[in-house]
């Protein structure tokens, strides 16, 4: 290699553009170029040319401007805004007066604005040429969120990557279950900000509606080519109209283009925009076509074109009238007939490299340049050639189709078996893709929407076919996928297609099938209504069966733990035990996996500690925490940390309590777990009641029910409920205590948690007996034993059983006194609980 290729080699190139702290878009824009071309550069597909080698020495000397600095501190700019590093200067061309029409109602305004108009009218560009102002960005302090939907817009895929962006962790979102809940969620954790969402090339009100999820003091840019229904977004007089550019405009626009042809033949130039029209995209196709083909030399030739584009203007009409469901209904026959001349023109090599390209999907889906060449197997000289002529586009180092085109190309059917073998070569690198980035949810969040379109490819072959090759490929896609469709509350997307391909896996393979299910569970485990969680135990069941049948171990223990965690979470501990040590002695002798383990032992402590075996759940918890750690599993380990403080505050041990809870909760923060946080924070309040540190137990008790409600967690939810209960009602505020426990135990009931249900009305019962109330206290407290007899918990039935002698008390039982307090005292003893100091005092003190 001799020096000169050295000095410009792909790593000298890439480490350039790292010291000035660049991307591939920011380091295109300083030296000129473009950023596809950069990235070629990087890649070794392409060597710099003698002007850009002088460039990038130039760079290299430090003599070109530093990049913009990104807004400071908290503020969002969405990356996915097109043009994000700068509009061109044709983008507001005719458009100065709605531009400032629109800033000044953005600066004083909240709730929605629409930009209606044509396709092809410029609205993006305006809603971007906004977006990207200085003044209007210091009016949002917050930040600026972008989702481009077109005609079938991934909907969970935009409320995902917001959430990503504005802080939500991955485990929150993959319990959002349905659209309904992202509302929700996103206004507990958006309420008091101000932020602008842009809601653009909105097909279907109802789809653009579940974006709405912004506080009060939010603002948004919709852009539609809709004309009804409107006033399901905004009201009548923010509706505002994108037209035409007037002739004067449009010869401008044309002149960014080819300002020779337009400075020295005015009038063909003028008569150019009365036959294309005045939609900016329609002239930005005829722009390059003049580019390209260098017209503008003899009039006779304008003439011809002039005429030309009238006779397909008409066709398109005709086209469109009689067949509409060919063509893009919206479109004007002016736009149509510059793509098709474009179309037209291509030699026979491009023309067929263009078809190839039609099995991406259209904007805002984007795709690579690796993508496109491996799936299409296209030139860069074709991809080149279809960027200059306005039928493909570049956004950033990536690339998109026009919906236009895509409709318009497809009106000229290709044989079945070409779009097929297309469509299993697109399956395949996608495959291929999710499995060599399957821990770079970056990579996957760009090609989120390709890999879905070729997990529905997938699946339709399997069901057309009943392929055994295609029916291996899909599992391994949605294998692959699948914790990050979750962490992205993306999963239910694929469901769908799990069960379309469920009945021939059941046919084909049994091993699929057993995968098919396991995903299945996953699924209905997101949800949180019982029945959701009766389908999961449905469909872990009859995967188990069959890794039974097949002695698939590893898979067992999988489908084991998913058991064992989704009956413990619904209160049945004795299933969740028994699935938790099957599982844990196929671990036995078995090359051991940390998280896995981690997770085993950390449901056998939370069922002992349910039982009151407390020396046994903390030898579960400490062995698991081991796991969890050399998994550097930190949101395991919060949990069990968690976990250990509660048995160590009920042992009485509150300086270990209070160590534990401020590990677990460290490891929470660090990694944005809110479910955790409050949780731990409910406890720790526990701790401070205890200690009768009350108002900063009631700190503790409200920063934590805020977390619950922002998350929807009823669990927890109910739990702190509880916990301000107590707390009232031992400060005597008994409307307070009561309106917290009513709502507590509502809660409890409404998601059947047997648990939360027992110890609401064990407080109810004590609410009860601090009034001298003795037979409700008494109703109460035997409501309670008989759910924690039924869950089998110790700690609970040793509770009740102390209020009952409590009750008794009141009643003048002395039978009762003594029968439920000596119950309780020995109770309380076997598990080692602080209680038993309590109940003994109190059996002495009634001389027993």
């Amino acid at each position: 290699m001799n020096k000169e290729f050295e000095q410009f080699s792909p790593l000298w190139i890439k480490q350039l553009r790292f010291q000035m702290g660049c991307t591939q878009e920011q380091f295109a824009r300083a030296i000129g170029a473009s950023t596809i071309t950069v990235s070629r550069w990087e890649r070794g597909a392409e060597y710099p040319s003698a002007r850009f080698q002088e460039k990038l020495l130039d760079v290299r000397k430090g003599q070109l401007e530093k990049r913009t600095p990104a807004p400071a501190g908290h503020f969002l700019f969405d990356p996915t805004i097109p043009f994000h590093s700068g509009l061109p200067t044709k983008g507001l061309i005719g458009r100065e007066a709605l531009f400032e029409r629109s800033k000044r109602w953005l600066q004083s305004h909240t709730g929605a604005f629409v930009l209606q108009g044509a396709y092809g009218a410029g609205k993006t560009s305006l809603a971007v040429a906004l977006v990207l102002n200085k003044e209007v960005q210091a009016f949002f302090p917050q930040g600026i969120l972008w989702a481009s939907l077109g005609q079938n817009p991934n909907i969970i895929g935009h409320l995902s990557r917001w959430g990503g962006m504005l802080g939500i962790p991955s485990r929150e979102m993959a319990r959002v279950s349905s659209l309904a809940d992202w509302k929700r969620h996103f206004l507990g954790r958006v309420t008091g900000q101000r932020l602008l969402l842009v809601i653009d090339d909105i097909w279907d009100v109802e789809q653009a509606r579940h974006l709405v999820v912004g506080g009060p003091h939010c603002a948004y840019i919709m852009t539609t080519h809709l004309e009804k229904q409107l006033d399901r977004l905004a009201q009548q007089e923010n509706v505002f109209r994108v037209g035409e550019l007037s002739r004067y405009h449009g010869v401008e626009l044309l002149e960014e283009f080819v300002p020779d042809f337009v400075r020295e033949k005015p009038e063909e130039a003028r008569k150019l925009v009365e036959v294309v029209g005045g939609l900016p995209l329609s002239l930005t196709v005829i722009g390059k076509y003049l580019q390209w083909q260098e017209y503008g030399q003899h009039s006779m030739q304008i003439q011809q074109l002039l005429e030309k584009l009238r006779v397909l203007g008409a066709q398109a009409q005709l086209t469109m009238l009689l067949n509409p469901s060919e063509l893009l209904t919206n479109a004007s026959p002016q736009l149509l007939s510059t793509i098709q001349m474009n179309i037209g023109q291509l030699d026979e090599e491009t023309c067929e490299d263009l078809f190839a390209i039609l099995v991406f999907p259209a904007q805002p889906n984007t795709f690579s340049e690796e993508a496109v060449r491996q799936i299409s197997a296209v030139s860069l000289k074709s991809l080149d050639h279809l960027v200059k002529i306005g039928l493909l586009q570049r956004v950033g180092d990536r690339y998109s189709l026009d919906q236009a085109v895509i409709n318009y190309a497809s009106s000229d059917p290709q044989p079945e078996e070409r779009v097929q073998h297309l469509q299993e070569r697109m399956v395949e690198f996608f495959t291929a893709y999710s499995e060599k980035h399957a821990s770079n949810y970056e990579a996957l969040e760009n090609e989120a929407d390709n890999m879905l379109v070729a997990l529905m490819f997938a699946s339709q072959f399997v069901v057309k076919q009943e392929s055994k090759v295609f029916l291996d490929i899909f599992i391994r896609g949605v294998n692959t996928l699948a914790p990050f469709l979750e962490s992205r509350g993306m999963y239910v997307l694929v469901k769908e297609r799990l069960l379309e391909v469920k009945k021939m896996a059941r046919q084909l393979d049994e091993r699929v099938l057993m995968m098919i299910l396991l995903h299945l569970g996953r699924i209905a485990e997101l949800g949180s209504e019982s029945e959701e969680m009766d389908e999961a135990v449905n469909y872990y069941e009859s995967g188990l069966k069959i890794a039974r049948k097949l002695g698939d171990e590893d898979k067992q223990t999988q489908l084991l733990l998913c058991l064992g965690e989704v009956c413990n979470n619904a209160g049945d501990d004795t299933k969740a035990e028994h699935y938790s040590l099957e599982g844990l002695r196929l671990m036995q002798g078995r090359a051991r996996e940390e998280q896995r383990m981690a997770l085993l032992l950390n449901n056998l402590g939370e069922i002992a500690s349910t039982r009151g075996k407390i020396v046994e759940s903390n030898a579960h918890y400490k062995q698991a925490l081991q796991y969890a750690r050399q998994a550097a599993d930190w949101e395991t380990a919060g949990t069990i940390l968690q976990n250990l403080g509660v048995n160590a505050e009920r042992s009485g041990e509150y300086g270990q309590a209070d160590a534990y809870y401020q590990e677990g909760l460290r490891y929470a923060e660090r990694i944005g777990h809110k479910q955790r946080v409050s949780a731990i924070k409910m406890n720790m309040g526990m701790l401070e009641f205890k200690k009768n540190r009350y108002a900063k137990a009631r700190q503790l008790y409200q920063e934590s029910l805020e977390l619950g409600k922002q998350i929807r967690h009823a669990v927890r939810i109910s739990s702190v409920l509880q916990n301000l209960g107590m707390l009232e009602r031992t400060l005597r505020n008994y409307n307070e205590a009561a309106r917290y426990l009513r709502e507590s135990l509502k809660v409890a009931y409404e998601i059947n948690h047997a648990w939360l249900i027992s110890e609401t009305l064990c407080e109810w019962g004590s609410f009860y007996i601090d009034q001298g109330m003795g037979q409700l206290a008494q109703e109460a407290f035997e409501r309670a034993l008989q759910k924690a007899e039924e869950i089998e918990s110790k700690v609970l039935t040793a509770t009740a059983l102390f209020g009952l002698a409590q009750a008794a008390l009141l009643r003048e039982d002395s039978a009762g006194i003594e029968q439920f307090g000596r119950e309780s005292q020995r109770l309380f003893q076997e598990m080692g609980n602080e209680k038993y100091q309590e109940v003994t005092a109190w059996l002495q003190a009634q001389g027993l």
